[in-house]
C-alpha cells in the first residue's frame, strides 16, 4: 500500500481514530448511566416489572457495551487502514443511529401514554403492598422514604381509600411518626414527583441524544470516505 492513505485523508484517519476514543467513552457513559439508573430508579422499575419500558436501564447498559464495541472496530480500522472494519463501523454505526433516533421519537410520541401507564402501575402495586410482596413493599418503602421523597401515588390518601395503615416510610421527619396527623407526612403523591423529575431531566437527555445522533452520522461519513480513499489507494498503480 505504499505510503497508505495521503493528504486531507490522512487527517480523516487521525479525526475518525479521535472520534472513536470519544465514541468509545460515550459507551463506557452509557454504561455508568443504566447502572445509576438501576440503582436510583431502581424502585420505579421494580414496581413496573413486566412493562415494556421495565427494563429500560439494562437496556441503556446493553447498548453502551454494544457502542463500546462498535467503537473498538472503528479505531482498529483506523489504525490498521483497515476497509473491512471502516465498512462494519459504518454500518454498526448507522443502525445505532436509527435505534437513537427512533428511541427519542418513541418516548417524545407515547410520553403521555408512558406516564398513564406508570401511574396504573404504582396504583396496582399500591394495592398489593399488604399482599407479602417483599419487592413491592420495598420498592415503596424506597420511593417514599429515599427518593422522590412522597407519600401514596397522589398523596397519603391512597394508602387510606385501599384500607392500608399509612407506612412510615411516608413521615417526612423520619419515622416513627404520627401517620394520622397529614402535617407529619409527605404532601406530595410519588407519581407528580417521579414525573416532575423526569420532565426536569428530560431537556437535558433530549440534547444530549441529538447532539450524539449528529455525531454518530459524522462518524458514518468520515469511516466511509476513509474507507474508500484506502480502496483507492490499492488501485493506484
Amino acid at each position: 500500500m505504499g505510503d497508505g492513505v495521503t493528504g486531507g485523508y490522512r487527517l480523516v484517519k487521525f479525526l475518525l481514530f479521535v472520534f472513536n476514543l470519544l465514541f468509545w467513552v460515550f459507551g463506557i457513559a452509557l454504561i455508568v448511566v443504566g447502572a445509576i439508573a438501576l440503582n436510583k430508579y431502581g424502585s420505579i422499575f421494580t414496581l413496573a416489572s413486566g412493562q415494556n419500558w421495565s427494563s429500560a436501564p439494562a437496556l441503556v447498559i446493553a447498548v453502551g457495551c454494544i457502542v463500546f464495541l462498535v467503537a473498538f472496530c472503528g479505531c482498529f480500522g483506523a489504525i490498521r487502514e483497515n476497509k473491512c472494519f471502516l465498512y462494519l463501523f459504518s454500518v454498526l454505526l448507522s443502525v445505532i443511529f436509527v435505534l437513537t433516533l427512533a428511541g427519542c421519537i418513541l418516548v417524545a410520541v407515547f410520553k403521555n401514554e408512558i406516564e398513564d401507564d406508570l401511574k396504573k402501575v404504582m396504583e396496582r402495586s399500591l394495592q398489593k403492598y399488604n399482599n407479602n410482596n417483599t419487592g413491592i413493599m420495598n420498592a415503596w418503602r424506597s420511593l417514599q422514604r429515599d427518593w422522590p421523597k412522597c407519600c401514596g401515588v397522589t398523596n397519603y390518601t391512597d394508602w387510606e381509600n385501599n384500607g392500608i395503615t399509612i407506612p412510615q416510610s411516608c413521615c417526612k421527619h423520619g419515622s416513627p411518626c404520627d401517620v394520622s396527623d397529614p402535617t407529619q407526612l409527605y404532601p406530595e403523591g410519588c407519581f407528580n414527583k417521579t414525573v416532575s423529575a423526569i420532565e426536569d431531566h428530560w431537556p437535558v437527555a433530549a440534547g444530549i441524544a441529538g447532539g450524539v445522533a449528529v455525531i454518530q452520522l459524522i462518524g458514518v461519513f468520515m469511516s466511509c470516505g476513509l474507507a474508500r480513499a484506502i480502496g483507492a489507494s490499492y488501485e493506484v498503480v
